[in-house]
């Protein structure tokens, strides 16, 4: 098959995703059609399908699910907010700061993007409004901030890229701490200028007792990501254990709150089993689908196609950033971590690019996806939070944010050393 070839049996998939074809069924018709092409025996497809699911490490994905969703029904979220407010809150804008402030240390506990913004868009987009903020800037802030949640760990995209990819989750989860931490204080800077040009105010004088009172209240909240990542990065869990552990925490410290329900907690697994249900439906299908790719040589001529293009690694990088984001705009990032990775591994081999610094910089490029129309799966979760704000005025907010993401995504492929940093230095 020639690298022609290659392309087409990639655009045949694109096509039937935009078609609207849900994308593990898409990806499963794919892979049956590449069976029947290279005349692969279909009992290796049920097997495939079957190990797609079966790896352990996928485990960790539903739980920290369902951990996130425990934790925003009981009263973590909230506290969090209460404390990021008690330090921010005199600064003009500064509620605005304080959901992206709040943003972040909630996605170090649920691993989600569209989790984080309900959890932090539930408390602050209310607040923001009765504040004076305009209501569409409330959400585009809130639906900003909610892109942490798949870059700063545990982030469930990065275990699936891990998984894929076969690296280290350990060592992703170290490498996506800088850039989590320079993407939150980049869109804390937007969000800032964004919020004064609008006219938006300090909401509160500073107050140490404040501070305090705030810190004492939800010290349990603040402790979750230290258990949850301290344990990973010690040694002392893996990243399954470790959701396991964010789930039985979530358990207690919501009953200690005495916000988590017996209804809220049956509530919380029904969003977890929908979730991962049509999670795994991808999850197999991604199995086969790689399998024939690999098989056929695909991805090696899509690799030969691309070096024709450019030998020059930041070349190729680019074109890849534009291809993941023009295709993030219809494709959610789960599936495009699924959908592309087996593909661009054989390309960042080729031109000898690290694999842990690319899956930082490919999530980054992802988190672009949740806040753009028409998928932008952040903008309809803080819609459902307002009365007065169409999509379109929401997503006019974000621009500015999209425009610092991609600003980011370029300055770690051509910086690179920034993502790996923290796991050399400990490896």
């Amino acid at each position: 098959m020639e690298a022609a070839g290659a392309v087409l049996f990639l655009v045949v998939l694109i096509v039937l995703i935009f078609i609207k074809i849900p994308i593990g069924f898409a990806i499963g018709l794919v892979s049956l059609a590449g069976f029947v092409i290279y005349q692969l025996p279909l009992e290796i497809l049920a097997q495939r399908l079957y190990t797609g699911m079966a790896s352990p490490t996928w485990l960790a994905i539903p739980l920290f699910i369902l951990a996130g969703t425990l934790m925003g029904r009981g009263g973590l979220s909230r506290r969090l907010v209460n404390f990021s407010e008690s330090i921010l809150g005199q600064i003009k804008g500064g509620l605005g700061v304080t959901t992206i402030f709040s943003a972040a240390f909630f996605s170090s506990i649920s691993g989600a993007s569209p989790a984080t913004a309900a959890a932090i868009g539930s408390v602050m987009i209310p607040e923001m409004k009765e504040k004076g903020y305009p209501e569409k800037l409330a959400a585009g802030i809130t639906a900003a901030g909610g892109v942490l949640g798949v870059l700063i760990p545990p982030s469930i995209i990065l275990i699936a890229y891990g998984v894929l990819a076969q690296v280290s989750i350990v060592d992703l989860f170290m490498a996506a701490l800088i850039p989590g931490l320079l993407t939150a204080m980049a869109l804390m800077i937007v969000t800032y200028f964004l919020s004064r040009s609008l006219g938006a105010e300090s909401v509160s004088k500073f107050s140490l007792r404040k501070v305090l009172t705030s810190l004492r209240e939800g010290v349990l909240s603040l402790f979750a990501p230290v258990l949850i990542l301290g344990g990973i990065y010690l040694g002392i869990f893996t990243p399954t254990e470790s959701a396991v552990v964010a789930v039985a925490y979530a358990l207690i410290v919501g009953t200690i709150y005495r916000e988590l329900t017996v209804l809220a907690v049956i509530e919380s697994v029904k969003v977890t089993v929908v979730t991962t249900g049509a999670l795994a439906i991808i999850w197999a299908a991604a199995s086969s689908y790689a399998y024939v790719l690999t098989l056929s040589g695909i991805t090696q001529q899509l690799a030969a196609l691309m070096l024709t293009v450019s030998e020059n690694p930041i070349i190729i990088l680019l074109l890849i950033s534009l291809l993941v984001v023009v295709l993030g705009a219809y494709i959610n990032a789960m599936g495009m971590v699924i959908l592309l990775t087996p593909i661009f591994v054989p390309i960042l081999v080729a031109i000898d690019f690290d694999l842990i610094a690319f899956g930082i910089i490919f999530v980054v490029l992802c988190e672009i996806g949740y806040i753009t129309p028409p998928v932008g799966t952040n903008l309809f979760v803080v819609k459902s939070f307002c009365k007065n704000s169409g999509l379109l005025e929401i997503s006019a907010v974000v621009v500015p944010f999209i425009f610092m993401l991609l600003a980011i995504s370029v300055f770690l492929i051509v910086f690179p050393g920034v993502i790996t940093f923290l796991p050399e230095l400990i490896s």
